[in-house]
This record gives structure tokens, sequence and C-alpha cells, in this order.
């Protein structure tokens, strides 16, 4: 299952499940303003292609071609 849940939801979920639920919780902290759209990500070698469909890591080279469009009110 993936999407937004509320913490009812969640523990209906955990009680119901034969197996180890994994959660994941992430705090947004801003958006791309503009958008970096996928083929400037790939033209930028951030990705070589259509992106993962899973939480990946980034290198730290693949990163730094980001963080110059990171304008959030804080530094990352």
């Amino acid at each position: 299952m993936l999407g937004a849940y509320t913490t009812e939801q969640l523990n209906d979920i955990i009680k119901a499940s034969q197996t180890p639920v994994r959660v994941i919780d992430f705090l947004l902290i801003g958006h791309f303003d503009p958008v970096i759209t996928l083929s400037e990500l790939v033209k930028m070698n951030v990705f070589s292609g259509w992106p993962p469909q899973s939480i990946t890591h980034l290198s730290e080279e693949r990163f730094e071609k980001l963080r110059s469009r990171m304008n959030f009110g804080f530094a990352v």
C-alpha cells in the first residue's frame, strides 16, 4: 500500500497485518521552484533515465547538482 494515512489508519493496518509493516514518516520542507523536470535531471546526470520508483540513495556528487536549486530558506 502506498499513500498518506492517518495514525488511526496505520494502527489498523498494523493490527491486521500478518507480517511486519514499515512506515516512513516524511517531513516536507519545501518544493523546488521552479520545478526541475525529468529531462533536466537526466541532463544534469542526477538520473540516467526514468527515476527509481522507490527510495534510493543519491551520491554526494549527484546531490550537489541539486543543492543550488534548493531554496528552502535555510542551508541544506
